[in-house]
């Protein structure tokens, strides 16, 4: 049996690698990450990955070895590992993984009874409405369309209640001119009014020369923290032309930090790659003239948090870190509530919202910032980079939620 170790600077390419030298008769032996020192391709690395694979002498690389021929090592006690108990053993597993796919949802599935679930909902409410008047107990006619509107798009009832009260001690204080307005348009554009002053928007980034701004994003898996930061860098980078460097801090995902690295690279700006937070202050002060510094951390499950000491480590660096939490639109708004108490012990400065183009409710982004009292900064419409970011306003919210 020929061995060999392939080292690359991710998974991905090291079993390419194997593939070319062995064919796909190699068998992946183990998989380990190395520390490396200098650089390599003219990049500053932290990590590589070390790949040992093995295959057979009697067998060519392009050469397919039959489960059923005894190719396999012995074990350590000296009986052989033949083909076909290998291959009875694999389809056990094919009958599990089947038996398992069957009694899986199917993403569709889910979509349609989310989609059903909600025209109950609407159903429910429209029911309410014509039988009592609304939801609300001795609701006026003129209000009922506006709490169906807001509840529709899922704001919660403590925030209903609390406009419906304002809008009613309007009644005896204000009234729509005669020939301009009708009582429901009227009370309608008192609610967009009082909705923008419950908003709050976090300060734009103070981003000057001479001076470091170091913005660190927290969150979930998959919410899109990568691509977010992927965008504000370009955004920053090419539109404001300020100096920009991309930091990954993630030891816990193999190649974690390979699509901002690509990123990075196709932008133009630094990347560096750092294992625990103490390692920042010294690459940040190897790059004394960047003036914003952005960093994707892992990605954390809120039911999970052994890993907050992380962020902790990162708090507490004598260097002046503000904290965003981002947040998927397309979550549901518990899931979301779960992630703002998992990390409101780091200090969050603001909330992230993404994938906007993907939800057609945006009743959370208000309940969520209210709920916690925390500010809006940046709203991701879409994929592509860096176009589809935009800085929060009170304006996008109420447009969204008033279908404006």
């Amino acid at each position: 049996m020929q061995v060999k170790t392939f080292e690359a600077l991710n998974i991905k390419d090291a079993v390419k690698a194997v593939k070319r030298e062995f064919g796909q008769n190699a068998i992946i032996l183990s998989t380990r990450e190395k520390s490396i020192n200098g650089e390599v391709n003219g990049h500053e690395q932290g990590r590589m990955v070390e790949v040992t694979a093995a295959v057979p002498e009697s067998h060519s690389p392009d050469k397919e070895i039959p489960f059923s021929t005894p190719m396999f090592p012995q074990t350590k006690h000296g009986a052989d590992i033949r083909g076909t108990d290998i291959a009875g053993k694999l389809d056990h597993l094919d009958l599990q993984m089947s038996s398992l796919f069957d009694r899986m949802p199917a993403k569709t599935n889910v979509q349609h009874l989310e989609t059903g679930l909600q025209e109950v909902k609407l159903l429910l409410l429209e029911a309410l409405r014509t039988k009592e008047g609304s939801t609300i107990k001795n609701l006026p006619a003129h209000l009922v369309n506006l709490d169906r509107s807001l509840r529709s798009m899922g704001i919660e009832d403590i925030h209903i209640a609390k406009l419906v009260q304002h809008l009613l001690t309007l009644s005896s204080v204000k009234q729509p001119e005669s020939g301009q307005l009708s009582l429901e348009e009227f009370y309608r554009a008192q609610a967009i009014r009082w909705m923008l002053k419950k908003i709050k928007v976090a300060p734009q980034w103070t981003v000057m020369d001479g001076h470091m701004s170091i913005q660190a994003f927290v969150g979930s898996t998959g919410v899109g923290k990568t691509t977010t930061i992927s965008k504000l860098a370009a955004h920053y980078f090419v539109k404001k032309k300020k100096k920009v460097a991309l930091v990954s801090l993630d030891p816990y995902r193999l190649g974690a930090s390979e699509k901002l690295r690509i990123y990075a690279k196709i932008i133009g700006v630094p990347f560096i790659a750092i294992n625990q937070p103490e390692e920042l202050q010294k690459k940040v002060l190897e790059h004394k003239d960047i003036e914003l510094v952005l960093i994707d951390t892992s990605g954390y499950s809120s039911k999970n948090t052994s890993l907050s000491g992380q962020l902790e480590a990162l708090r507490k660096l004598e260097l002046p870190i503000d904290i965003h939490l981002v947040l998927s639109v397309t979550d549901k708004e518990e899931q979301m509530d779960r992630t703002v108490r998992c990390f409101s012990q780091t200090g969050i400065q603001s909330l992230v919202f993404t994938k906007m183009d993907d939800s057609w409710s945006f009743g959370s982004v208000f309940n969520i910032s209210q709920r916690w009292s925390l500010p809006l900064s940046f709203f991701s419409t879409g994929q592509e980079v860096p176009d589809d970011i935009e800085r929060a306003t009170r304006e996008r919210v109420v447009e969204r939620i008033f279908g404006l």
